[in-house]
């Protein structure tokens, strides 16, 4: 084996880096890996900033990640009308949708970067969603609904991707 003057192997230097990475990443995944908002019962969602120019003109919808099987509710932009959904049977990732009818299309969406959506879920707990600027152009057209799907983090960023590696908008 090698050892220098104090008789430290190299072997045994190799094994103490591996320690030190592992607990690092352990401590990295901890305290620096988005975590998914997760939730059983959607109470109420509010815009903090209503932009449409109609009652209904679009709206954001709370799903779970798993798909529509668990819909959540929904809140209309302008009215600021809630519709509530059903309560999961346990934790659930939050998705948003926010889109509009294929009857709707003719309006513009104006959803601005740093708009927000407060959800009110499991027993009045609160949070701030923040959404990227979206267009009717950044909308894709699904079984009648033009929508865009965004993965929401427990900070309340939003994500363009499962995983949460594809930011779309901040949390400050």
């Amino acid at each position: 084996m090698l050892r220098d003057k104090r008789g430290v192997t190299l072997v045994g230097l190799i094994v103490a880096l591996i320690v030190v990475l592992a607990i690092g990443f352990g401590i990295y995944r901890i305290f620096f890996v988005t975590k998914p908002l997760k939730i059983k019962d959607l109470e109420d969602m509010y815009l903090v900033t209503t932009r449409s120019s109609l009652e209904s003109g679009w709206a954001i919808t709370t799903i779970s990640s798993q798909g529509l099987e668990v819909f959540f509710g929904q809140v209309f932009d302008n009215s600021n009308e809630y519709q509530d959904g059903i309560a999961a049977e346990s934790l659930q990732r939050v998705c948003i949708l926010p889109g509009q009818d294929r009857d709707y299309e003719w309006v513009e969406v104006d959803i601005q970067a740093g708009d927000r959506v407060e959800l009110t879920y499991d027993g009045g707990r609160r949070l701030l969603i923040y959404l990227p600027k979206i267009t009717h152009k950044d909308l894709v057209l699904n079984k009648g609904l033009y929508a865009i799907v965004l993965y929401v983090a427990s900070d309340g960023s939003t994500y363009y991707d499962a995983k949460l590696t594809q930011l779309a908008q901040s949390a400050p």
